[in-house]
C-alpha cells in the first residue's frame, strides 16, 4: 500500500495556467479595444456637433418655407411638392 502511485496534478496545473493566460490575454485585448474606441468617439465628436448645426438649420429653412407655402408663396410651394416628392417629410419637420 505505501507504493500506490500518487495521480499527478500536473494536467490540472497546466490547465490552470492556460486557463489564467487566455483570461489575461482577453482581459488585455479588450482594454485595448476599448481605449482605441474611446479615442474613436472623441474624435468623432466634432463631426457629430457639426452635423447637428447643419440640420438644426435645414430643420428652420424647412420651416420657412413650408411657412411661406401656406402664405401663398407659388415658388415655395413648389418646392414643398418637390421635397415631398423625392420623400423628405416636410409637414413633420415643420411642425413644433
Amino acid at each position: 500500500m505505501e507504493n500506490e502511485p500518487r495521480p499527478s496534478s500536473l494536467p490540472l496545473i497546466l490547465i490552470t495556467g492556460s486557463l489564467l493566460v487566455w483570461f489575461g490575454f482577453q482581459t488585455v485585448q479588450l482594454l485595448v479595444e476599448r481605449s482605441e474606441l474611446s479615442a474613436v468617439k472623441v474624435s468623432l465628436e466634432g463631426v457629430t456637433q457639426e452635423s447637428q448645426k447643419v440640420r438644426e438649420q435645414l430643420e428652420a429653412l424647412i420651416t420657412k418655407t413650408t411657412e411661406l407655402a401656406g402664405q401663398g408663396n407659388p415658388s415655395a410651394r413648389s418646392v414643398v411638392e418637390e421635397l415631398e416628392k423625392r420623400g423628405i417629410p416636410i409637414r413633420a419637420i415643420a411642425q413644433p
